[in-house]
């Protein structure tokens, strides 16, 4: 392990042509730290809205169902279409087991001619935050947990869970960006305030059935999982990075 890197400066010290989607709050900070590391772009805003839908005078990011529209419209897919990128890794930051760096899922996007592969874990708790794997062979696709019914929830009746870890295609990245998706509404605290409302989100896997075929990669928790959600999630999440620091 080389003092003074990051597990991030580790992982993409070979692998220059990354990016990283930011919201208004932190983009200053985080362009700042990965200057010469990565492409920061900013995310766009929607409104909070109260409880009859009416826009507040507050704001919050847009989702990541903006990524793909961003990397297009920003001229990011331009660099990594001149560059020679076929396939493109998404993820969230929060799982410490993501490796942006992984080839798999790109491989088996060229091997079994899919415009988006997921990964996918079995699911072991009813009650846990994450999407469940509907669908059928070549066109899979996600149910939003805020969003399932009690009877969805039964471990029964959808056996696998998405960890927000994608691959799609250049070609279908393209075709994205032109693409409406549906928002979707959480009740949440307002950050600052006293007040709650709807937060207005668009989701990535909104994407996934208008890709021609969409593929799954089975995974375990254990090499795969590990978020850091609340603060008692820290302890396992430094576990995990010690142990990848092991292995670079």
């Amino acid at each position: 392990m080389l003092p003074g890197l990051t597990l991030l400066d580790l992982l993409l010290r070979h692998h220059p042509l990354a990016a990283v989607m930011t919201s208004p709050s932190n983009h200053t900070l985080l362009s700042q730290a990965l200057a010469g590391k990565a492409t920061c772009f900013m995310q766009s805003e929607l409104p909070f809205l109260d409880a009859a839908k009416n826009p507040l005078p507050f704001s919050a990011p847009a989702g990541n169902g903006c990524a793909l529209k961003h990397l297009v419209e920003k001229g990011i897919w331009d660099t990594w279409k001149q560059a020679g990128i076929e396939y493109v890794n998404v993820l969230n930051v929060d799982n410490i087991l993501a490796d942006p760096t992984d080839t798999s899922l790109a491989a088996l996007a060229q091997a079994e001619g899919n415009e988006a592969v997921m990964r996918v874990i079995p699911r072991q708790n009813p009650q846990e935050n994450v999407g469940v794997i509907v669908g059928e062979e070549g066109h899979w696709h996600i149910k939003e947990y805020t969003e399932l019914t009690a009877q969805e929830k039964d471990l029964t009746q959808y056996l696998y869970a998405s960890i927000s870890f994608f691959c799609f295609s250049m070609s279908f990245i393209q075709k994205a960006a032109a693409l409406s998706l549906p928002l979707h509404y959480v009740w949440k605290k307002i950050p600052g305030t006293s007040l709650s409302g709807w937060k207005c989100e668009y989701y990535i896997f909104d994407l996934l059935p208008y890709a021609s075929r969409v593929g799954l990669q089975q995974a375990t928790r254990e090499t795969s999982f590990c978020p850091l959600k609340t603060p008692t999630d820290l302890p396992a999440v430094q576990q995990a990075a010690r142990r990848l620091l092991n292995k670079i």
